[in-house]
């Protein structure tokens, strides 16, 4: 693969990447790492590694580095004409509210 193809599937990748945050709310809360262990509102998370939550409806990421609990969430959506907000299913990403157009 040549080197502007390599360029272009990381500047793909990247633009991507970044249309799945504009769609969301991303957050950051202090917590206290102990046994390699983030707790926030009782749930335990391993250092550097996700869980995806279906109440609330979020991603939380423990991060070792900034000591904090990283939270992404589903984006406030309003429904258009002809459409209305149907509740989601599962845990996050897939429990967020999505837009059903008539």
């Amino acid at each position: 693969m040549s080197l502007v193809h390599k360029c272009l599937m990381v500047t793909m990748s990247v633009l991507c990447a970044g249309c799945g945050i504009c769609n969301g709310y991303m957050g950051r809360t202090p917590v206290e790492i102990k046994n390699g262990h983030c707790t926030l509102d009782g749930r335990t998370i391993r250092v550097n590694q996700s869980v995806s939550l279906q109440d609330p409806c979020e991603e939380w990421t423990c991060d070792y580095v900034s000591k904090s609990v990283v939270i992404a969430g589903c984006s406030p959506t309003e429904a258009g004409p002809d459409c209305k907000m149907v509740d989601g299913k599962g845990d996050y990403p897939d429990c967020c509210p999505q837009m059903l157009c008539y």
